[in-house]
């Protein structure tokens, strides 16, 4: 084999496996039977890791979810965890879905809320338009003494296909 022919194998074989690595890049033609999304995906929000106000006496912990269990349904959860038990403590799940431009409320799940306890959880499922993303924003708190610690979370969006 001819040190210029060696040289060509290697050039085309470098250069085919650069386009397979990076072809997944620029988006490969969608297949005949890929769901459609009714809107452009939503900007990735990159936000420092967050958490409650550190001063809070009793809220500690709280955080959502949001799964696609496939055919338009959808699971969300909440969860809030207090640093001791207190008198009531809370949380509420709003899922949101993205318009193109924006995130607007599409559900309100129902507050659940605990007398006596440090931890609550809550989940449910629900049915939802295919064909966009979703997102939960949660809100969870405490009462003890009179006083309310109160903080949000969101969570990462999903497609809904």
């Amino acid at each position: 084999m001819s040190k210029k022919f060696r040289l060509k194998s290697l050039l085309l074989i470098g250069f085919s496996v650069a386009i397979g690595l990076v072809s997944p890049l620029l988006g490969a033609a969608p297949k005949a039977n890929a769901a459609v999304m009714h809107t452009s995906p939503p900007p990735i929000e990159i936000s420092p890791y967050s958490m409650f106000d550190p001063n809070f006496v009793s809220l500690d912990y709280g955080a959502a979810s949001i799964s696609d269990k496939g055919a338009g349904k959808i699971s969300i959860s909440g969860e809030t965890n207090a640093k001791k038990t207190v008198s009531t403590i809370g949380v509420k799940v709003v899922v949101q879905r993205w318009t193109g431009t924006a995130w607007v409320d599409y559900y309100t799940g129902n507050s659940a809320t605990k007398s006596n306890n440090s931890y609550i959880l809550t989940s449910e499922e629900k049915t939802v338009s295919t064909g966009y993303y979703y997102r939960t924003v949660s809100t969870h708190w405490t009462i003890n003494g009179g006083v309310r610690e109160e903080g949000t979370k969101t969570s990462s969006s999903i497609a809904v296909s």
